[in-house]
């Protein structure tokens, strides 16, 4: 793991993702869903983070340059999507938006938490939301296939091993969510502004 990333960021990195899952479980946010937050995904959810950023900082950033926040939010989103750290108790017999789109809002909540913008504005239509809700399904993050496969089959190598190029199948997922979440910053930005 220390190719990858250090113990501290890790252990914060895990945190945040732990603290925004366990709140999208409260009663109040909830609203009769029967929902299943699969803890012990975490660890799992926090590595497949720290690989894809990697990866992406190989495939976009220049030597000095950040990660800046839209770019962590969507990589967050896609991991999210990939790990699926939320299912309904009852896979075939979900009955609303929140039980079928469980870890796409999860993954609004982290973006949301990222930015530092509301999960829910006026300033949107609601169908708005139910779209980027489609677009994040759409994300299957191939780039953390390899992954995935060996954690399923109990045979996880050092997350050094997994940091690769993007795959080119995964171009327009990222691209799209970083250049939405950027467009969300800069309208939130601009709407403070405004008297």
């Amino acid at each position: 793991m220390a190719a990858v990333v250090d113990v501290r960021r890790f252990s914060e990195r895990q945190e945040f993702l732990t603290s925004i899952g366990e709140d999208l479980l409260k009663p109040s946010i909830q609203q009769g869903n029967l929902i299943v937050f699969r803890i012990g995904r975490m660890k799992v959810l926090t590595e497949a983070y720290f690989i894809l950023n990697e990866c992406y900082k190989a495939w976009r950033i220049t030597p000095g340059h950040f990660t800046e926040d839209p770019k962590v939010a969507a990589l967050t989103c896609a991991a999210i999507i990939k790990i699926v750290p939320y299912r309904p108790q009852t896979l075939n017999m979900a009955k609303t938006v929140g039980e079928f789109k469980c870890n796409e809002i999860y993954a609004l909540n982290c973006a949301s938490a990222i930015l530092g913008i509301p999960l829910i504005s006026d300033e949107f239509k609601e169908d708005f939301w139910l779209r980027l809700l489609e677009i994040l399904s759409d994300i299957k993050c191939r780039t953390l296939d390899a992954f995935v496969n060996d954690v399923s089959a109990g045979q996880q190598k050092d997350l050094a091993f997994y940091v690769r190029d993007i795959d080119p199948e995964d171009y327009l997922g990222i691209n799209s969510l970083i250049t939405i979440f950027e467009l969300l910053c800069s309208k939130h930005k601009k709407s403070k502004l405004s008297p």
